[in-house]
């Protein structure tokens, strides 16, 4: 005969398995993968009532008809009450995982942590994401800008996704905790520049993914902590007009002969020429081995000026070779591999311009001015009467399009300049004369010095003329 529960509203607790029956053990009812979840609370239930009542965190009180013998009934009570609430409501966890982001999958599979927030709709990263997680995964979210806290003492971390968000910004150091990370996909986001320090900290990795941006900006010390590691970079369809030649070239000198580097993806920026590189070109002549791979290059889909600049990826021999020229008019839409080398041609320099020579009073402004054509287009250097090459500083500037500006003039500023125009296949030559014109100065016996100017026939001379300025204060 059943007792009549006790007098009073106070619902009363019971341990676990109070409810069984004597003799009877509780690793019957419940499976295995059930025991081991680390759940919320007990239930709370009164084996007295014909209605069972259960009470779990963040869930409203449910009842449920009892119409099976209670025993057999705990374990679906435990997972209607408890478990489908949980995965409903809150983060999937899947093993012992102490949080789980709100939305997401972790799993504990193997004693490694991933965490599954992909196409979850977050506006930035879980705060709570536990930071023994070895897999991380973001994509296709909303997620605009990583930095701060958002990866801090994630030191296990080896492979994090964030593909496909809006992300326009890396905070300096985001990643400077993530020393054993191996994988960083930032692809289809929509990052216009990298600067130095944000990728600092990635001493570890391999594969840098970064394509369908809208970069065109990248610092040259922006892979500076992965140049003995990085074996795949793909920095395709974005925007950049410049190879990060610099940055390469480091990882070459870094690593010499073991140098990892085994694919770069250039496909579909804005690249009009690639200044040839001994780094690539060494690779045609070096047969494959587990510690010197053939490199991958694949610079399709660009704008390219095919001229003696890129002899140098003609003649390497490549399954994968898609590079088609732009101009000049007569090779455009052409494949490489369908060009012979000796149309891949260059034009020494001519200088077309320049200032023939020049007169200006001490203190003024002189502008130097030197143009010149060729293929590939000429450098302009400016050598000064002392044989140096014009640096910019504080009192002089040289500009890219051949022009020399010197702000504030001083009398060893006199003298023959020399413009100098340098490409792939040659230089010229041509000196410019500055004339600097001393201002007055004070002589003996109180005498103040003029120079004075005469132009005849359109040529200036100069001469100067002394004369005694007496003062008479009354």
């Amino acid at each position: 005969m059943p007792v009549p529960p006790p007098p009073g509203p106070r619902r009363q607790t019971h341990p676990p398995h109070a409810h069984l029956h004597r003799g009877q053990r509780a690793e019957g009812f419940l499976p295995a993968s059930l025991l081991s979840l680390a759940l919320p609370p007990p239930l709370l239930i009164s084996p007295f009532a014909h209605l069972v009542h259960c009470a779990c965190p963040r869930t409203t009180k449910r009842t449920l008809p009892d119409f099976a013998t209670f025993p057999a009934f705990h374990w679906l009570t435990l997972v209607t009450c408890c478990l489908l609430p949980s995965l409903i409501g809150a983060g999937e966890t899947w093993g012992m995982v102490s949080t789980c982001p709100f939305h997401c999958v972790c799993r504990n599979l193997s004693e490694s942590l991933s965490t599954l927030c992909a196409d979850k709709g977050l506006l930035f990263v879980p705060p709570n994401v536990d930071r023994r997680t070895v897999e991380l995964r973001l994509a296709d979210n909303f997620i605009t800008e990583v930095g701060g806290i958002d990866f801090a003492n994630m030191t296990g971390l080896v492979d994090l996704t964030l593909s496909r968000n809006t992300i326009h910004h890396i905070r300096p150091m985001t990643f400077a905790d993530l020393e054993s990370l191996r994988s960083l996909h930032l692809d289809g986001n929509r990052l216009t520049t990298l600067g130095p320090r944000d990728l600092a900290g990635l001493v570890n990795l391999q594969h840098l993914i970064i394509n369908n941006n809208q970069l065109i900006k990248i610092s040259p010390q922006v892979f500076d902590d992965f140049l003995l590691t990085l074996e795949d970079l793909d920095l395709s369809y974005n925007n950049l007009k410049r190879v990060p030649w610099e940055s390469i070239q480091n990882m070459a000198r870094a690593f010499g002969e073991l140098y990892k580097l085994a694919r770069l993806d250039m496909t579909s920026n804005r690249l009009r020429t690639l200044p040839p590189d001994p780094l690539f070109a060494r690779y045609s002549a070096i047969s494959p081995t587990p510690y010197n791979a053939v490199i991958s290059l694949n610079f399709g889909g660009n704008p390219l000026h095919c001229n003696c600049e890129l002899l140098w990826l003609r003649r390497l021999v490549r399954r994968d070779d898609m590079e088609t020229c732009a101009t000049p008019i007569h090779l455009a839409g052409k494949y490489f591999w369908s060009i012979p080398e000796e149309e891949f041609t260059c034009e020494p320099p001519l200088i077309t311009r320049h200032t023939h020579k020049l007169w200006v009073l001490e203190g003024q402004r002189a502008t130097l001015k030197c143009r010149a054509i060729g293929d590939p287009e000429p450098v302009i250097h400016w050598v000064s009467p002392d044989d140096r090459i014009m640096a910019n500083t504080s009192r002089t500037s040289s500009f890219s399009n051949g022009t020399l500006d010197i702000l504030v003039t001083v009398a060893r500023d006199d003298g023959a300049y020399t413009c100098i125009a340098i490409n792939a296949a040659g230089e010229a030559t041509a000196t410019v004369d500055l004339k600097i014109i001393p201002l007055p100065h004070r002589g003996g016996a109180g005498a103040i010095h003029f120079p004075s100017l005469q132009c005849v026939l359109s040529k200036c001379l100069c001469w100067e003329v002394s004369f005694k300025i007496h003062f008479n204060p009354y």
